[in-house]
Formats: structure tokens, C-alpha cells, sequence
């Protein structure tokens, strides 16, 4: 019991407390020891929440086509945010620095990513994926449903339709989800065969969408006050049904069994992101 005492003590300290890449929104009231208004506290929220939603939403990881009935397919990824650190108000630091513990938000966030795709009949497929933010005690776990009403159609693209939804996990702080209604262009073209049977595809994709994201921040009532007391909205600390347009690009290569992937998105107000993957198809 003597041994254990000390052991608790130490995991309980204050230096393990967080991660240095965790958010904080109680820590968004003061920067480098100065006090920060709550007008530029509200307006990095904001920031923070827009950023968030984009990064955790589902990504651009399956060409037009689907699996069909009995595909499937696995693959591992990573997927790369740049934030934006600009100044929500006039020379003030960015809701990135001020939820930071160390005041100083990276350029980028980093999230490793495992996905899932089950094709089904009818030119459906769902699938989901998890992921963690790289540095952080965060992470990210989403799923989405695809349908392909013209596919595989010899003079004319490919074309599906998704719904998705991510949310962000692991801050009781800030909960955050993401809604995703995108349509995805494309097509798949054989550049390999073995004994005429195709060996490997291409597989170009464009498209675009919404997505709509919500998010709250849980604080106690005094210091949720304190830090967003000024809005025009009836309650700082919740953003509803937020819009917020992206267009999205890529390809995919497969041969055989193995496919490789290659993706960036822009959303609007936010910025870009890419997503590289690699797995297998069955």
C-alpha cells in the first residue's frame, strides 16, 4: 500500500493531467498570462468548432464506383488538416494558440485512420472508419452509406451519393459531430491484364458537397460565462447546424488485391486536408 501511494500520486500530478496537443476551452481565457476577451474567446471557438468539423469529417476515401455485392475492402491512412491560425479578430491570438496548453498551436494535425468498406447489393455500400489525432488523447470515429444509381455504365461516369456522419471523441470539454451529404463523379479503366483477365484499374474521382457540424462546449456555468459570455447568439457555448461547402478529388490505384490511394479536399472558410491510404480489396 506504501509503494502504491506514491505511484498514484505521481500518475495523478498535474504534468499528466493532458497532452500537450489536447484543447482546452477552460484554458481559452488567458494567453501567454494576459487575460483575453470574451469576444475574441467566442470568436476562437468558432474557429476551433469550423476546423474540427472539417478535419473529423469522413474523408474522400472510395471512387465513384462501389464494391458491389460482395466486396470489401481495408485500408490504413493518414489524414493531414493545415489549420487555420489566422487571427479570428484583429491582432489577437487564434483559437488554436489559446486552447493549446502551451499557446502554441502546430500548422497541422495529423490523424492516423483505419477504414472499412462492405459492398452491397444494388450498388449500395457502407462503411466506417476510426482514427486518432496525432499528440492528443483525442480521435475520430465516423460512418457513412454510399449508393451508385449510374454505375458501370460504358458512356457516361460513374456517380454516387453519400451520407455520413463523424464525430470527435475523448474531450469532455467539447463534443463535435459532422454530417457529410456529398456526390462523387468518376470512373474505372483497366491498365494491366493477365491472360485477359484486368490486373489492375484506375480509378480518378471528383466531387462535392455539405457538411453540416454542431458542437458544444461543456464548462461550468460561471466559467462558461466568463469565458463566452459575449455573443448574439442565445447560448455561446453550443453552435448549431453550421454549413459548411467542400469540393474533393483524388484516385485510386488497384492491382489485384492491394489498392493505394490519393485525396485532398478543400472546405470552405476552413482550408485543405489530404488523405493517403493503402490496403486491400476483395
Amino acid at each position: 500500500m506504501r509503494l502504491c501511494l506514491p505511484l498514484l500520486c505521481f500518475l495523478a500530478s498535474p504534468a499528466f493531467a493532458s497532452w500537450p496537443g489536447d484543447l482546452a476551452v477552460s484554458r481559452m481565457g488567458e494567453h501567454d498570462g494576459a487575460p483575453v476577451a470574451p469576444e475574441v474567446t467566442v470568436a476562437g471557438f468558432e474557429q476551433i468548432a469550423r476546423g474540427l468539423a472539417a478535419t473529423v469529417a469522413n474523408k474522400p476515401v472510395a471512387p465513384a464506383r462501389t464494391l458491389g455485392a460482395a466486396g470489401f475492402d481495408v485500408s490504413f491512412g493518414l489524414t493531414t488538416a493545415l489549420l487555420d491560425r489566422g487571427s479570428p479578430t484583429d491582432g489577437d491570438p487564434s483559437g488554436w494558440d489559446l486552447a493549446r496548453i502551451d499557446g502554441d498551436a502546430p500548422p497541422f494535425l495529423a490523424i492516423p485512420t483505419l477504414s472499412l468498406r462492405k459492398g452491397l447489393p444494388g450498388s449500395v455500400e457502407v462503411g466506417a472508419a476510426g482514427g486518432w489525432i496525432a499528440g492528443t488523447r483525442q480521435g475520430v470515429f465516423s460512418t457513412f452509406a454510399r449508393a451508385a444509381p449510374l454505375e458501370g455504365y460504358e458512356k457516361g461516369p460513374d456517380l454516387a451519393f453519400q451520407l455520413g456522419y463523424a464525430t470527435y471523441i475523448g474531450n469532455p470539454e467539447l463534443s463535435l459531430g459532422t454530417f457529410d451529404l456529398t456526390a462523387t463523379l468518376g470512373g474505372t479503366f483497366p491498365f494491366a491484364s493477365d491472360d485477359e483477365i484486368a490486373a489492375g484499374t484506375f480509378s480518378p474521382y471528383l466531387g462535392g458537397g455539405l457538411l453540416l457540424f454542431h458542437a458544444r462546449a461543456h464548462l461550468e456555468p460561471s466559467l462558461r460565462d466568463a469565458l463566452l459570455g459575449t455573443s448574439s447568439r442565445d447560448d455561446p457555448a453550443t453552435l448549431p447546424l453550421t454549413p459548411l461547402p467542400t469540393i474533393q478529388g483524388g484516385f485510386q490505384i488497384t492491382n489485384h488485391s492491394v489498392l493505394v490511394r490519393l485525396a485532398v479536399s478543400y472546405t470552405a472558410t476552413v482550408g485543405p486536408s489530404a488523405h493517403a491510404g493503402m490496403g486491400f480489396a476483395y
